[in-house]
């Protein structure tokens, strides 16, 4: 299953560098702190249509007919954006704790090079089987990515 981690990896890169936070009149730095919570969502929106749309791709990419892009939410007064993938198969399937660290691995970097990093945007990562149970569901925070780079630069 190495090749779901590299998917949203690949997703993730494929922002653009997470747009950086260019959006806004004129090509102007938007200020996450200062936004209102309806300039928020719209911001998010953007960062979350990226994000899928270069998951969607990876997939795609990748070959792999079992994942499939579900669907995705943004919850701007919680500051997070979540991505939910179904398998195909394998209903009664359980990813072991050590795929949720390979996808910390493959993803932290581009995240942590992100304007959803800086504006300490949660991402949620919710893998569910044929009947929709979850069969994984990570979180990518700037405060896990930065323990997690720490523990494995040591």
């Amino acid at each position: 299953m190495k090749w779901l981690f590299g998917i949203i990896g690949i997703g993730m890169a494929v922002m653009g560098g997470f747009n950086l936070g260019t959006t806004g009149a004129g090509g102007a730095s938007f200020n996450y702190e200062e936004a209102s919570i309806d300039e928020r969502q719209t911001w998010l929106e953007k960062q979350a249509h990226d994000f899928e749309r270069g998951v969607k791709h990876g997939i795609m990419k990748s070959g792999v007919s079992l994942l499939r892009y579900k669907e995705t939410k943004v919850l701007a007064r919680s500051n997070e954006i979540q991505a939910i993938m179904s398998l195909s198969s394998m209903a009664q399937v359980r990813l072991p704790p050590r795929y949720k660290q390979q996808m910390l691995a493959d993803s932290c970097p581009d995240y942590m090079r992100s304007a959803l990093y800086t504006n300490r945007i949660k991402i949620t990562v919710k893998i569910v089987n044929k009947n929709g149970n979850p069969v994984m569901v990570t979180h990518m925070t700037a405060h896990d990515c930065r323990r997690f780079t720490e523990a494995n630069s040591s």
